[in-house]
C-alpha cells in the first residue's frame, strides 16, 4: 500500500516562520521513502484562529492540496497508508481538525533532532501569579487535550523520533506517559551528525550566543521583568563580557537572538563589540569559548567540541533561571554569575573552563549520536520506511 506523508498547515504564517517551513519541507523530501509523497496538507479552514495565507509560495515549490470538504479528505486518505507531520504541539484551536484527523486516521509523526533541551523543573522560587498563568494557560491546554486523546477522539502522536536519551527518560517519567501520547518512541540520531567530516575552523573568537532577555518565549509565559532589573541585567552582562575578552585575549562576538528586542542602551554593546544577528552555528565553529544561558546551540558546542560556559544571573527572569537549573542538574558545565565575578582572574578563568573530554563524550553518546554507523538522514530515512 502506498505511503502519503502529510506536512499539516493551518495557521497564518509571518515570512520568518514561511522560510523554516520551506526549509523543514526540503528536509522532509531527504527523508521519507521514494516510493512514497509528501503533500502539503492545508486544513485552516477546521482552525479556529487566523488561517494559513502563504498558499502561493508554497505552492510554486511542493505538492499542495486545500481541504475544503469532507469528501476531499476522504478521498486523499481513502486505501492509504497516510501519516502527517506539523502536529507535535496540541492546542484547543485545533480541536475540529485533530478530530479529522483522527477520523481519516491520519497518523501523526513528530521528530525532535537538536539533541538536548533542558526541562522545566520549577525548581526556583516561582511567584504565585507565575505558577497561575502556568496552570492556566498552559497545563490546563496541555491535560485537556490529552484527556482527549486518552478518551480516542482526537489523535495521539504515533511515531516520535527523538534524538536526546536524556528527553525520552524524561517523558517515561512523566506521568501522562500512561495514557500513551508517544505511542512509539524512537531513539534518532541528531540532525547534527550529518556527515563524518571533522571542523578544522580556527578557534579564534569568544562567541556570546544570547537567549534574548525580552524573547517572546519568555516576555509570553511570565510576568515581564522591571527596567531596573533589565539595567541590572545588561550593565552586568556587558562587564563580564568586557572582562571576558581583556582576560582571554581575544575578540568577542556577540550573537543576538533573532526574535529578541533590545533597548536603547543596548548600543554600548554595539559600539564596544562585534555584533551579529544570525550565523551563529559559523562563529560557534570558529571559537575557542562560548557563553550562553539557554540555547539549543549548547549541541552545536558540544557536538563541536568548544569550550563552554554557562552564563548565570539574578536578573534573568524565572524561565530562563529554571533552564539554567536544568542544564546544571543534567550536565556537568562551567557556570559563572555574572552579578559576582570580580574574584575571577586569568588563571582561574582558564582553570574553569579547561576541556574535560570525558563529559563531551558522554553528552554526546546521550543526546547527538545514537548510531555512528548511519548519519541522520539515512536512519531517518531507513526508519519512515520501516513504519507500519
Amino acid at each position: 500500500m502506498k505511503k502519503i506523508f502529510f506536512y499539516i498547515v493551518f495557521s497564518k504564517f509571518n515570512n520568518q516562520k514561511l522560510i523554516r517551513l520551506q526549509n523543514y519541507l526540503k528536509y522532509l523530501k531527504k527523508i521519507i521513502p521514494k516510493s512514497s509523497k509528501l503533500i502539503v496538507l492545508d486544513l485552516s479552514k477546521y482552525y479556529f484562529g487566523f488561517n494559513f495565507d502563504k498558499r502561493r509560495k508554497i505552492q510554486s515549490q511542493f505538492n499542495y492540496l486545500k481541504i475544503n470538504n469532507f469528501n476531499d479528505l476522504k478521498n486523499i486518505c481513502e486505501n492509504k497508508k497516510v501519516y502527517g507531520f506539523g502536529m507535535l504541539n496540541h492546542n484547543v484551536k485545533q480541536i475540529l481538525l485533530l478530530i479529522l484527523i483522527k477520523k481519516f486516521k491520519i497518523k501523526l509523526i513528530g521528530i525532535m533532532s537538536n539533541g538536548y533541551f533542558p526541562q522545566a523543573y520549577n525548581n526556583i522560587k516561582l511567584s504565585l501569579l507565575y505558577r497561575a498563568k502556568l496552570a492556566i494557560l498552559y497545563r490546563g491546554n496541555y491535560y485537556f487535550l490529552r484527556i482527549l486523546s486518552l478518551l480516542n477522539i482526537t489523535p495521539s502522536i504515533e511515531y516520535y523520533f527523538e534524538a536526546s536519551q536524556n528527553r525520552i527518560n524524561f517523558l517515561k517519567r512523566k506521568k501522562t506517559n500512561k495514557i500513551a501520547f508517544f505511542k512509539n518512541v524512537i531513539r534518532i540520531n541528531s540532525d547534527l551528525y550529518s556527515s563524518n567530516k571533522k571542523n578544522k575552523n580556527k578557534k579564534k573568537y569568544i562567541t556570546y550566543i544570547d537567549s534574548g532577555y525580552d524573547h517572546p518565549d519568555i516576555t509570553q509565559k511570565e510576568i515581564v521583568t522591571s527596567e531596573e532589573k533589565r539595567k541590572f541585567f545588561y550593565n552586568n552582562l556587558f562587564n563580564f563580557l568586557q572582562f571576558t575578552e581583556k582576560v582571554l585575549k581575544k575578540k568577542l562576538i556577540y550573537c543576538k537572538h533573532p526574535k529578541a528586542k533590545y533597548p536603547k542602551y543596548f548600543k554600548r554593546f554595539e559600539k564596544r563589540f562585534i555584533v551579529k544577528t544570525g550565523n551563529a552555528e559559523k562563529f560557534i565553529r570558529q571559537s575557542y569559548l562560548v557563553l550562553l544561558s539557554v540555547s539549543t546551540l549548547l549541541n552545536n558546542v558540544f557536538f563541536l567540541k568548544r569550550k563552554i560556559m554557562i552564563v548565570g544571573s539574578q536578573h534573568w527572569g524565572n524561565l530562563v533561571k529554571d533552564k539554567i537549573f536544568s542544564i546544571r542538574k543534567d550536565i556537568k558545565v562551567p557556570f559563572v554569575n555574572i552579578d559576582n565575578f570580580e574574584k575571577l582572574s586569568k588563571r582561574n578563568y582558564e582553570s574553569k573552563i579547561k576541556f574535560n573530554s570525558k563529559i563531551y563524550e558522554n553528552f554526546i553518546q546521550y543526546n547527538l549520536v545514537y548510531d555512528r554507523k548511519l548519519t541522520h538522514i539515512e536512519q531517518m530515512k531507513k526508519n519512515l520506511s520501516q513504519i507500519t
